[in-house]
């Protein structure tokens, strides 16, 4: 990994989050990232954000911009929602051990929502590390059920969406693990037989990952303890407000249904203008 340049706008926090934003031909992931940091600094009080890209990025949202070259495979993917590929830039989570400024470092998808402050109960956690290892479909689609196992072994479905980790021996085995995964991809694709996806995933790297620092037993610890709560593809947007996202799922009765106030995961980035513009307008007002 090349990182270009480190760039401090101010004092750097004990606390904080990272963000990755790679671009894509079809996804802004800087303007997710904007619209998701922004959301950030309204709800939590651990809101020290640092940015880690390989654009040039002025947005004081961000109180750190760290620049890196892409690291890891470059893959195509369809891109969920529509009918094209699209590239796919996803090598750089594991190497966020290494480039965090802090010492206890919430690390998030930029397609993750934050609508209250229950994130910053893991600041401080007696784990060294801890993520979601079961999800909550809001919309009642069932099309997240088979997402619960990976490959022929049917390996527990660990999210990287959440990750939160504090800078010690374990913590730093565990990512690792993941870049030993990340860079021997099709190796570990075949040995665990993982059928659903030919490229690299950082779910299936930090899944393995966890196995091999644990010793392959199946422990209950290191789990964020509450679901990630997740709007699949099948909804339309009705709203943005303090109850979260209120949508009308497309899939089954047509209601018009709400997160109630959860942090959220979205699933569906691509043609979303009108959700990025209504949690924008949300997250200044």
């Amino acid at each position: 990994m090349n990182i270009m340049q480190n760039t401090q706008k101010t004092s750097t926090q004990s606390n904080g989050i990272v963000l990755i934003a790679y671009q894509s031909r079809q996804i802004d992931y800087v303007k997710l990232a904007t619209v998701c940091a922004k959301l950030i600094k309204k709800h939590m009080v651990n809101n020290h954000i640092t940015l880690m890209t390989d654009q040039e990025v002025s947005n004081p949202v961000f109180d750190n911009i760290i620049l890196a070259d892409p690291d890891g495979p470059v893959s195509r993917r369809p891109v969920v929602g529509t009918t094209y590929n699209d590239i796919w830039i996803n090598g750089n989570r594991p190497n966020v051990y290494d480039v965090s400024p802090y010492d206890n470092t919430l690390l998030l998808d930029v397609d993750y929502f934050v609508f209250n402050n229950s994130l910053d109960a893991l600041f401080g956690s007696v784990e060294t590390f801890c993520f979601h290892n079961k999800v909550y479909d809001c919309a009642e689609s069932k099309s997240l059920e088979k997402l619960n196992t990976f490959g022929h072994y049917k390996m527990p479905h660990h999210w990287a969406t959440v990750l939160y980790f504090t800078k010690c021996p374990e913590s730093e085995a565990l990512f690792s693990a993941m870049k030993m995964v990340r860079d021997n991809w099709t190796y570990y694709r075949k040995f665990y037989r993982i059928h659903e996806s030919r490229m690299y995933r950082n779910d299936f790297s930090l899944g393995i990952a966890y196995d091999l620092v644990k010793g392959f037993m199946r422990h209950k610890t290191n789990f964020i303890p509450w679901h990630l709560t997740t709007l699949p593809v099948a909804i339309e947007v009705a709203g943005v407000n303090d109850k979260g996202i209120e949508f009308v799922s497309v899939s089954s009765k047509r209601m018009r249904c709400s997160t109630l106030g959860n942090n959220v995961h979205v699933l569906q980035k691509a043609n979303n203008e009108n959700l990025m513009e209504q949690l924008e307008n949300y997250a200044t007002t």
